[in-house]
This record gives C-alpha cells, structure tokens and sequence, in this order.
C-alpha cells in the first residue's frame, strides 16, 4: 500500500505542477500585454509633459512590508 501512495502522491505533484505551469504560461502574456500598454502611456504622458517619470516612482517606503 505505501507504494501506492507513494506513486499517487507523484502523479497528484506532477498533474499540480503541470496546471500550474500553463496558469503562468497564460498569466505571462496577459502580464506583458498590460505592462507593454502602461509604458507606452507612460511614454506618451511624458512626451506630452503631463507627468514626469521621477515623480511617480516609489524609490523609498517609510513602511515596513
């Protein structure tokens, strides 16, 4: 019986791995696709002088994360 289990536990790992593989794979091209559009309004706004680059970065936090 340990055998058994043992090998369902690796076949209920890999089938886990597998989905989650294709869940990132998917979650990746929407995440370019929006990152690609919120630096070309970025860009745009800026070349526009609406916003300055500087000024809208976080490069400190006072609080602990």
């Amino acid at each position: 019986y340990i055998y058994g289990f043992f090998a369902a536990s690796i076949i209920i790992a890999w089938l886990y791995a597998k989905k989650q593989k294709r869940l990132y794979v998917e979650n990746a091209e929407i995440f370019d696709g929006l990152y690609s559009k919120t630096k070309k309004l970025i860009d745009e706004l800026e070349d526009e002088r609406v916003i300055c680059r500087k000024e809208i970065l976080i490069d400190t936090n006072e609080e602990h994360i």
